[in-house]
This record gives structure tokens, sequence and C-alpha cells, in this order.
């Protein structure tokens, strides 16, 4: 009654509070994002293209950033340029864009290249356009794009147009270096010294006419003599076989930065002799696949595949990420530690940690930005991540590193962990469960045929080990994994997302089925209700309520009926809920992480035993058995209880308990070698509550 009371009274707090302030704020990160182009306007307005979410711009120097989308076809931006009153954008594969309101809407260039992938394009001084379109060469228009002339080089894939200091135009790409004859205008390789690899950038001199190339594969290159003849400049370079060359840029002092992209020999290097000495900068930024480069004054910006973009002043020795505003990450897991930071495990980003309620870093030393399923911590504040391809990893620094732990594990997809009051840690993944019992040292796999398939989500308490499966099984173990009974009974063969337990009873998350509760005996009832959708994500219990995250948002049950709990929310599709342990809800979407406005209540995230507010009567193990089994039953106080047996017909079988127990966990074995097979029941009675489960004889 009393957890009614407190659903209706916090729904009815919220209603009233919905003008004054929504219960959920905006996501505030993981942010990130592949930030293929940067540019900045002569007024100080910068713009980022990105693979996949458009065009953001910064009024502020990069402190907060606006989506200025509006009329693009796709939001795959190749490159950006600007002239004195326009903007450009290279737009996927639908050709040319251009905007005459600093990027508030955006229309179609020219309707003759509108299925082209520009890769590359160059706006003159006198208005005259030129755009590299792939694999269809060099145009040119003179007219605002009504008309194009074409200017040589079919077949090739230029990746950058430029022009030099004395006015001699470039263009590189995918078959080396090319310089405009200004009296033929016919392109003319240059390209002496270059290895057979693609030029991705150029970057030109103006003290001494030396013109720099970037290379995938063959590092950087100079030339003195207008780009004749090329010759490698490399002395510093980790490895520049290995690494991509994707900017060059000088700033005002006439240093060249470079911008390398790769896994392993990524990162951010510099020259001040011509190339003839590469040094790395240290930059506290783990993933060294830098995109892009911009430099202007004293600001430095880096676009960071999956990660955004990062900023630094002179000396560049401290690098911040430039989030407020910008894309989020879809977010799959939760957690938080006993100083109630919270991690949140992307898709294909890493792991990030919040410790302010708004600022997120990216703590992936030893993760990089693989895919992450799964987040647990366990005691001691040690935190189990399942990330993919990588498998187990283990952090006891509050993610400041992560080491692999995969011995003994066979299969590397990892969906769900849980922690048991013995300390020891259970994984599901695509051929089952397995557990540690020191830590993640080594794993041994729990060998039982129920559940030789992929278990998605797991769940621990004083009773034993509940498994849901991919295809709709729920299992449970009272003897700590010994042996495991079916109770999945009529529970729909969809995965199972998610297993909790309130008041003692057991309720899961199906896929796409919606919620089912447990009733202690065989069956599983469907508590789906006026839920406006069945996917269901998670469940989570909290303060004696059950919430239920979904493709629809957050929902809380009163009785039997589900109330939204949505107000504030950006995006609704949720994947993950979490409580930390000052009371603020957190739920993982797909733009993000987002957190209630306000905590709830104090809580402690241990143990993780609910501690019943009434008598537990759980199911027997085995079942079905052949001459024992074990009946076991959880008092919240100390009571007279009585525990018998009845058949079908309702005949009295035997009373194992007649007597006065303590409160807590109490286990009776059945003897049955001298009954006949079939159906019996278990009753148990105290306090004026009775509580039946059904059990199955097989001689």
């Amino acid at each position: 009654m009393r957890k009614h009371i407190f659903v209706l009274l916090l729904v009815s707090c919220m209603a009233i509070a919905l003008d004054a302030a929504d219960f959920w704020q905006p996501p505030t990160g993981p942010h990130g994002g592949h930030v293929t182009t940067i540019l900045r306007t002569s007024g100080g307005v910068i713009y980022l293209g990105t693979f996949t979410t458009g065009i953001f711009k910064s009024n502020n120097n990069g402190q907060s950033w606006q989506s200025v989308n509006y009329g693009l076809s796709e939001f795959q931006i190749n490159t950006l340029a600007n002239d004195t009153e326009n903007l450009y954008a290279a737009v996927g594969s639908s050709g040319l864009y251009f905007s005459t309101d600093e990027g508030a809407t955006w229309s179609v260039y020219s309707s003759t290249i509108r299925d082209e992938s520009i890769q590359a394009m160059f706006v003159k001084s006198n208005g005259d356009m030129l755009i590299a379109a792939r694999g269809q060469g060099i145009y040119k228009s003179k007219d605002a794009g009504a008309s194009w002339e074409y200017m040589g080089l079919k077949g090739k894939i230029m990746q950058t147009i430029r022009k030099s200091p004395n006015g001699d135009l470039f263009t590189a790409g995918n078959d080396g270096v090319y310089r405009l004859n200004p009296a033929t205008q016919i392109w003319e390789r240059k390209s002496e010294g270059i290895p057979n690899v693609t030029i991705k950038t150029l970057a030109f001199s103006t003290s001494d006419g030396a013109i720099y190339c970037g290379t995938y594969g063959a590092g950087v290159l100079r030339s003195d003599d207008n780009g004749e003849t090329w010759t490698p400049k490399l002395n510093g370079f980790k490895n520049y076989i290995l690494g991509w060359i994707e900017q060059l840029v000088f700033d005002a002092d006439g240093t060249l930065w470079a911008a390398v992209s790769h896994d392993d020999f990524g990162g951010l290097y510099f020259t001040g002799d011509g190339g003839e000495n590469w040094h790395e900068k240290d930059v506290s930024i783990s993933q060294k696949k830098f995109l892009s480069l911009l430099i202007h004054g004293d600001d430095m910006f880096i676009g960071v595949f999956k990660f955004g973009i990062y900023h630094a002043t002179r000396p560049f020795a401290n690098w911040t990420p430039c989030t407020q505003g910008f894309w989020f990450y879809k977010t799959k897991c939760l957690t938080s530690d006993s100083q109630s930071r919270v991690f949140a495990g992307t898709a294909g980003g890493g792991i990030f940690r919040c410790e302010d309620s708004h600022s997120w870093r990216e703590k992936n030393v030893g993760v990089y930005e693989h895919d992450v399923g799964a987040l647990h911590r366990t005691a001691g504040d040690t935190i189990f991540a399942g990330v993919f391809p990588k498998g187990v990893l283990r952090s006891v620094d509050g993610g400041e590193s992560w080491l692999v732990h995969n011995s003994g594990i066979h299969n590397l997809t990892i969906h769900c962990f849980a922690h048991d009051e013995y300390g020891r840690v259970f994984l599901g993944n695509n051929l089952g469960l397995c557990v540690t019992a020191n830590g993640g040292e080594s794993w041994e796999r729990v060998d039982a045929p129920l559940i030789n398939q992929p278990v998605l989500s797991l769940f621990t308490n004083s009773s034993g080990i509940y498994v849901g499966t991919q295809l709709g099984k729920i299992l449970f173990s009272h003897d700590k994994g010994k042996s495991w009974a079916d109770i999945s009974d009529n529970v729909p063969a969809q995965p199972v997302t998610s297993i909790v337990q309130l008041d003692g009873q057991t309720y899961a998350g199906i896929r796409t089925g919606g919620v089912f509760c447990y009733d202690g005996v065989s069956n599983w009832i469907d508590q789906t209700s006026n839920l406006p959708t069945t996917i269901i994500n998670v469940l989570l219990v909290q303060n004696g309520n059950i919430y239920a995250g979904t493709e629809k948002g957050v929902f809380v049950l009163d009785k039997n009926s589900w109330l939204p709990l949505n107000s504030g929310f950006v995006d609704t599709n949720i994947h993950d809920l979490h409580v930390d342990d000052n009371g603020f809800f957190w739920a993982a979407t797909d733009i993000g992480v987002a957190r209630s406005a306000a905590k709830i209540a104090a809580v402690s995230a241990f143990p993780q035993a609910i501690t019943p507010t009434s008598i537990v009567l759980y199911a027997t193990a085995p079942n079905p058995f052949n001459a024992s089994t074990v009946i076991r039953f959880t008092l919240q106080r100390a009571a007279f209880v009585t525990l018998e047996i009845f058949d079908i017909s309702g005949r009295h079988v035997e009373t194992l308990i007649e007597a006065p127990l303590a409160p807590g966990y109490h286990t009776r074995t059945w003897q049955a070698e001298k009954q006949s097979s079939g159906i019996y029941f278990a009753r148990l009675r105290t306090d004026g509550k009775r509580r039946v489960i059904k059990m199955t004889l097989q001689k």
C-alpha cells in the first residue's frame, strides 16, 4: 500500500511541477562524432562538417554548438568552403548545397550535380568555383552552378584543391599531385618522387615557397620547385607507412602541424625546420585518429574520429572536448561507483565517465572506440565492461585504465554481468553463462544444457541466480549454479532482456513481448496492461517500485497500470536505467544520457538483495524432480509457519513445518520416494498470508 501511495505522490508531484521543471534533464553527453572538416569564417564563426550528423555552428569559439542542417538531403558532409557571401557544403552523394544565411537554411547549389559525391571544392576570389566529383574529374562554374565546364582528370579521385601563394592551382588525390597550366587550362601531373599512394592534403609555406603533401601510407613529402619533384620528410614519425596524414596546417609562427589518423600510429605532429624533424605533441586524447585540424591565432581545434571536436590554446598542452550542443553517442549501458561517478558504455565510442551531472570524459585507456554492451560494478568499486570485440575488461581505478580478462571465455560478445553475495561474478555471452571467483582473473563456463544459448540478462540475490536467454528461457539455480530449473513456462519465446524482483515477485522484460510477473508456481502473468509498447529494453527496481525502460520512454508500475515518467525527454528510446548512490535516475538513450532533475531518494547499491516486505515462497529446485526437491522461502520477521504438501486432488499429503521460525532465508527438503508420480502443491502459511507453488514428481 505504501508503494502505491509513493507512486501516486511521485506522479502527482511531477504533474504539478511540469510547468516549472521537467523530470528529466536534456542529455549532456557522452559526445562524439566524426568531424571530417572544420571551417572558420573571417567573422570568427566556426563550422563543423561531420560524417553522420551534418553541420554544426559555433559563434563563441567552440564553447557551444548548434545543428544547422535545415534543407540538407543527408547528413554526411564531405567538405565545407565559403566566400564573402555564402557557405558551401559537399553533402554525401547529393552534390553541392549553399547557404546565404550563415547555415540557417540550405539549398541545392546546382541541379546538374545533385547525384555526385563531391570530394573537394575551391572558391576563387572572383566567385568561380572548382569541384572534384568522385571519379568524374574536375569541373568549374562561372555562373553560380548554372553550368559547368569540364577541366579533365576523369576517373581520378581527387581529395583536395588548393591555391598556392604564387597563384597556381593544385589538386591531389589517388594519382598524385597535379598543377593547372594557366595558359592551356590543362592539369599537369607533378608527382616525381611520390610513391603510388593517395594524397589527402596540401600545405604551402609563405616563407620559402615550399609545398608539402600528406599521404595515406607514405607520410609527408616536400617540394622546393613548385611541385616538380618531391622528397620524403619522415624523421620523427612513429610509423609513416601506417599513419594517414589527414591534414597539414601552418600556424602564425610558421610551424607546420600534421593531423595523423591511425589506431596505433596516429597523433598530432609538428615541425619547425621544414619537415626535417617531426615531433609528436602529447595530447590528452586517447583516440589518435585525428581527421581535421584548424589553427587560428592561439587556438587549435582537432576533429577526432568518433570523439567530436577538441580545443587547446597555445602552447597546445591542455585539450578539452568542445561538446555543448554537439552530437551525442548512442548509449547502451550504465553503472556508477561509490563516489556517484556514472559510467556510460556507448555504441562504438567506448566508455565515458561523468562526475558532475553534465561533464563527460572518455575513459578508454585499453578500450579504444569499441562497442560497449554491458557495464557492472561489484564490491570495492571494481567495474567490469563487456566490450566487443575485446571481450571482458576490468577497471579498479575508476575507469582510468582497463585490462582485458578473457581467460576461459570462448565468446567475446558479452551481454550482461551480475555478482552474488559470495563474491562471484557472472557474465552472459553468446555461448551461455560464465563465472569467476577470483575477480575475473579466470572464468569458467557454467556447463548446463539449459543455458547453452545466448544469455541476455542476469539477476542474483540471496535466493539464487536467474538467467534470461535469447530464446525466451528463464532459468533459476538455488545452489550456486550446480543445478538449474526451467521456470519459463508460457513466457513468449523472445529475448529476455531483464529480470528483477520486487516484494519477492520476479518480473521479466521481454524484448517485444512486454513485462511478465511470475506467480511462483508455473505461470507468468502478462503485466503489460496499458503500456503503449511491448518493446521492453530494461527493468529497474527502486524504492519499492518497478520501472520499465522502453522504446517510448520510462514507465512506473502502479498496481496494474503503468504511468509515464517522460517529461523532459529529448529521446525516448531507453536502452538502460540506473540509479546512482545519491538517488539520481539516469537513462541511456540513442542521443546520450539523461539524468533526473532531482534526487528521488538517497540509496545504497549494496547489498544487492532486496529485503522482502512479506513472505516469499520460491520455486522449488529441481522441478520436475525424481525423489526429492528443496522448498525455499524467506520471512521478513519472526512468525509461526506452516508448510504443507497437497496432491492435485487437494488431499493433504504431509506437513513439513509447523513451528515458529526466525526471520530470513529457510529451506526444507521434501522426500517423496513413497509418493506416486504427479503434480503436487506446497502451501506456506504465516501471519494470515499464504503462498502456493506447483511441483511435478516424475519417477
